[in-house]
């Protein structure tokens, strides 16, 4: 009989460490995100707009703006990236002038970051 309430015992406390476990997982995975909304500004360009969205796993970049700041500057190519605790979240480069090409307005050029999915998320 003892070995039986022992059993039974080990059953119930396995069982309720289980359930804790599955529920505190459930509430990491329905946390509201944090939202962070980042303007960079150098003497030279503008990055306007970076949404980075961190979930507990996982973090979504949102698209951005590059902007001149300034008039009649000249580029030989523009690269920048954006790294969170080491991990690099953004990475852009442009081997040319951005601000001449063909879909650059008024000295601004959209940056997408969505790719072939929809959306760029890191796993962290």
């Amino acid at each position: 009989m003892t070995r039986k309430n022992i059993a039974l015992a080990s059953l119930s406390v396995c069982l309720i460490v289980a359930v804790i476990f599955l529920f505190y997982q459930q509430l990491q995975l329905h946390q509201d995100p944090k939202v962070y909304s980042l303007t960079v500004e150098t003497a030279d360009l503008r990055i306007k707009d970076i949404e980075v969205v961190v979930y507990p796993n996982s973090v979504y970049v949102s698209d951005h703006d590059l902007e001149v700041i300034g008039e009649d500057k000249q580029f030989d190519g523009v690269a920048y990236s954006v790294s969170i605790g080491g991990n690099m979240v953004l990475s852009n480069s442009q081997a040319d002038d951005p601000f001449t090409l063909p879909d650059a307005l008024q000295g601004k050029l959209h940056y997408t970051t969505t790719g072939d999915h929809g959306k760029n998320v890191i796993r962290l």
